[in-house]
């Protein structure tokens, strides 16, 4: 019994980190997200970012942010976007927040 619990934890991290492993750094489907995340006090995001934020894999947003060097990227508000669309609840940490 116990070797069959090991054995399910390596099939799980396995299966997390090949779904992890496919994430893409393409942030094009988030355009409508630019002005929300752009200099030091940003506007809230709009419903077309949304709608983006809301059908992304929400680590594989939090990787390619995390990941981007855009000139004038508010990062904090970037990778707050979840939370701010309400793609997950406030007190979710996302994002290594």
């Amino acid at each position: 019994m116990k070797s069959f619990a090991v054995i399910l934890v390596l099939v799980s991290m396995a299966t997390v980190s090949s779904v992890h492993a496919a994430c893409s750094t393409d942030l094009s489907p988030y355009k409508p997200c630019l002005p929300a995340v752009m200099g030091t006090t940003p506007p809230s995001p709009t419903k077309e970012c949304c709608i983006a934020v809301k059908s992304a894999d929400i680590l594989c947003l939090c990787e390619a942010v995390g990941t981007t060097e855009l000139p004038g990227l508010n990062k904090e508000a970037a990778l707050t976007l979840p939370q701010r669309c309400g793609a997950v609840a406030f007190s979710t940490r996302v994002c290594g927040k």
